[in-house]
């Protein structure tokens, strides 16, 4: 498929132009053209994709595969992942336009509000699927295949963000909200979900019409407290977030001891943020806090999440370094300042306790895009490592924005020992430093009106 928009030619991609002003978004974008993915099949087409996920055909015959990480699949199989890899990029454009909505509200009321944005992978999709297949969930209809989340500093920050959609809404189609702070998860999961339709009345943009994104709103210690979890997921091999949670080593009852304790540190942490506990939590304090205590010595919570942090630091630390001292010989030659980069391609591996990353300029999202959906093949058989394309406004706050790609889970460590230790004082997640890395592409002419925001489309 071929088309033609705005004078250029671009196979089975669209090119949009740079879009005019909106009262919503007061910035340029900082590029003339930039290239979106364009949806290529039915919904109809996309659900069979899913399906086809969940339920790969039968292989006969066919030879043993070199590495165990790495498996033989069918054609249909094949054509299933091209179809959904297609209908995952197509989300790119109305995530960035609701996006870039979600940031100009929150940082008018914080300008400490970290924003971002992200695809969701192909495992999430195919665990999610495989979930709610009893429900006869289709792919077409999962709420948050492109997902964009704003981190306010104060959970009073949080509800005011979201008391600002539901006093001024957006043009696309509001589906429903589903508020985890106000009716907390059982898991301990609380923040507020917004559900969108994307909508565009303009011939350009209806390509992209009733794609479905998940805005979040949360705050810093809500944030803390998810990312911890989705660490000790991933480090562990547990999934404390499932009924049917698996255990591949110790026994099943650590697996119920943390989730216990995720459950009372988010019910005290509820507790000092003035909002509704845990259900099944206890309702006095005291009692509360001597089971937390309990079950952080007794699960050694504070160390073990600690050397995770380390662990993944230091090695960090050498490929940091050496791609710093690569760029500075590479800025040397070129005599140029890289620019800031926008995408980000971040792979933890929690077997060799390492961390990567790849840096993206804005224009070069279908680069990136396709280095995401690379980098996903060789993974399908190892559930524990995670690769995502995410983005955030600068390098400074990526690690704000998904510390569970760093192991970094000491914002979470903050407040449980101010919970273990019952000190009221607020409590307050410890900064993030900035880092450096190296930019993948190279440097555009002039990136110093670098002012990405949507002036057309109201999201």
């Amino acid at each position: 498929m071929m088309g033609r928009i705005g004078g250029s030619y671009c196979w089975e991609r669209f090119w949009f132009p740079e879009l005019p002003y909106t009262d919503e978004v007061e910035e340029l974008m900082p590029w003339e053209t930039m290239a979106w993915s364009a949806p290529r099949y039915s919904r109809g087409q996309v659900d069979a994709a899913g399906e086809i996920l969940i339920h790969p055909p039968p292989l006969f015959a066919l030879p043993k595969p070199a590495s165990k990480n790495i498996r033989c699949v069918s054609i249909d199989e094949l054509n299933a992942i091209d179809v959904i890899n297609n209908w995952r990029a197509s989300h790119n454009w109305p995530l960035y336009a609701i996006r870039k909505t979600l940031q100009s509200r929150a940082k008018r009321i914080t300008p400490e509000a970290v924003i971002a944005q992200r695809i969701k992978r192909l495992t999430s999709i195919r665990k999610k699927l495989q979930a709610n297949e009893y429900r006869h969930l289709k792919l077409s209809k999962i709420q948050d295949i492109g997902g964009c989340r704003a981190v306010m500093p104060t959970v009073a920050q949080a509800l005011a963000l979201r008391q600002f959609y539901d006093e001024w809404g957006i043009q696309s189609e509001f589906v429903r909200a589903d508020d985890y702070i106000a009716n907390p998860k059982p898991d301990g999961y609380r923040s507020v979900h917004l559900i969108y339709k994307y909508r565009s009345e303009s011939e350009l943009y209806s390509v992209f019409n009733n794609h479905r994104i998940e805005i979040q709103i949360r705050s810093q210690l809500q944030h803390a407290w998810a990312t911890a979890l989705e660490t000790v997921e991933t480090f562990t091999g547990m999934e404390l977030r499932r009924k049917a949670g698996t255990m591949l080593i110790r026994p099943i009852e650590y697996l119920v001891k943390w989730r216990r304790f995720f459950v009372l540190v988010a019910s005290a942490i509820a507790f000092r943020e003035g909002q509704p506990t845990i259900p099944g939590a206890p309702e006095n304090e005291h009692v509360m806090l001597e089971e937390v205590r309990g079950l952080g010595e007794e699960l050694h919570v504070v160390q073990t999440l600690m050397t995770w942090t380390h662990a993944v630091n230091a090695l960090d630390a050498f490929a940091n370094f050496k791609a710093e001292m690569e760029e500075e010989i590479e800025k040397k030659e070129k005599k140029s300042t890289p620019p800031e980069p926008y995408w980000f391609l971040l792979q933890l591996d929690p077997k060799e306790g390492s961390s990567t990353i790849k840096a993206f300029r804005k224009e070069d999202n279908l680069r990136a895009f396709d280095e995401y959906v690379n980098a996903e093949q060789p993974l399908r058989d190892a559930p524990s490592t995670q690769v995502v394309l995410v983005s955030v406004d600068s390098i400074a706050e990526l690690k704000s924005a998904y510390p569970n790609y760093f192991a970094d889970t000491t914002a979470f460590v903050a407040a449980f020992t101010n919970v273990r230790d019952h000190n009221n004082a607020r409590i307050d997640p410890p900064k993030i430093g900035t880092f450096h890395i190296p930019l993948i592409g190279d440097a555009p002419k002039d990136s110093k009106n670098d002012n990405p925001e949507n002036r057309n489309e109201r999201s």
